[in-house]
């Protein structure tokens, strides 16, 4: 059993997580693995206010102890079932009004959502921030983007509902989007995808809509082929043609195929293309071994044809020659020299 020291507060810590702490020499990650474990819990803006720090500066210290193995990772993946706690209305007025910092925050989530805040709202609302300790800047970037994401898919006049600023909270959570930088450059990524889809969307005439669920799936795929948007539109003026209309799937399997080829630019396209013109019997009878039988007794054929075709004509030349000859004897005519020859 591991050596422990005890404080008369009832702290136990054992030798050697003492040691880590020693050895690590942050005094923040210190006091907040001490403080901690003296209010029984882990949460960054729980322990910020106990200490009077900014919620970036015990995120910082709590960075620490992850980093020396004194507490799990932020980004943990909670569990699928896990709620937010139950608030009582008078918790939360409590900390409303001894901490500014969230009821700046309860104005700022009014503001985005353009409606006042139901005790429901603000029991998530207090979770975000207290439960999974996500900082304050963070929440108002996380409510920030899901609040654009969905008029953007529903409209600008769409009801955002909390459940769905939870919900990506908690995906934040996961990935460990726990600070303003790394939530900015989340959002940056996601816009530009976003971006791409859309703009895809709109090369294939998806216009004046967002694009479907399922839509959504084949265009993430076909973006992470890398093809340049001449070769997308490519693949789709030939499924319109060959089909009379976008058909998602014919388009998908020839996307899938120029993929499995290598073909990402125009360029490469038109090289393909090309080898398939100089020799298409080598590329059909890649496809089916049939087409090269058939290929094969046709080629054959049309030598045994042409064989016998400059035969006749050799025939046919000698008998002209030699009734001729036949003509201008008997008439007395000696052959020309040349014919004699």
């Amino acid at each position: 059993m591991p050596q422990t020291i005890s404080s008369s507060k009832g702290i136990n810590i054992t030798l050697e997580d003492a040691d880590k702490l020693i050895r690590s020499g942050n005094g923040n990650a210190c006091l907040y693995y001490l403080c901690a474990n003296f209010c029984g819990q882990d949460s960054v803006a729980a322990i910020s206010k106990q200490l009077g720090w900014t919620q970036e500066k015990a995120l910082a210290a709590r960075t620490a102890l992850e980093a020396i193995g004194l507490c799990d990772s932020l980004s943990s993946e909670p569990p699928l079932n896990e709620n937010m706690p139950s608030y009582t209305p008078n918790e939360i007025n409590t900390v409303a009004e001894g901490d500014p910092v969230f009821s700046t925050l309860i104005e700022y989530t009014k503001i985005r959502l353009n409606r006042i805040l139901t005790p429901t709202d603000l029991r998530t609302l207090l979770g975000l921030y207290n439960h999974l300790g996500l900082p304050a800047g963070v929440i108002m970037l996380l409510v920030s983007y899901t609040v654009e994401n969905v008029r953007k898919r529903r409209g600008e006049t769409a009801r955002v509902g909390m459940a769905a600023i939870e919900r990506e909270g908690f995906y934040w959570h996961r990935l460990g989007i726990v600070t303003e930088a790394r939530a900015e450059e989340y959002i940056r990524e996601k816009t530009e995808e976003d971006n791409k889809i859309l703009s895809m969307a709109s090369l294939l005439n998806i216009r004046g809509r967002t694009p479907t669920v399922t839509e959504e799936k084949y265009l993430k795929k076909w973006s992470s082929y890398g093809m340049d948007s001449d070769v997308l539109y490519t693949a789709y003026d030939r499924t319109v043609t060959n089909t009379g209309s976008l058909r998602w799937k014919y388009m998908d399997r020839i996307l899938e195929s120029w993929h499995t080829k290598g073909i990402r630019t125009s360029a490469d396209l038109m090289q393909k293309e090309r080898q398939k013109a100089v020799s298409p019997m080598e590329y059909s009878t890649k496809d089916d071994p049939r087409a090269a039988g058939n290929a094969t007794d046709s080629t054959s054929g049309a030598s045994n044809v042409q064989h016998i075709q400059t035969n006749s004509d050799a025939i046919a030349t000698e008998n002209a020659a030699e009734r001729l000859k036949r003509i201008r004897a008997s008439r007395g005519n000696p052959p020309r020299d040349s014919e004699s020859r």
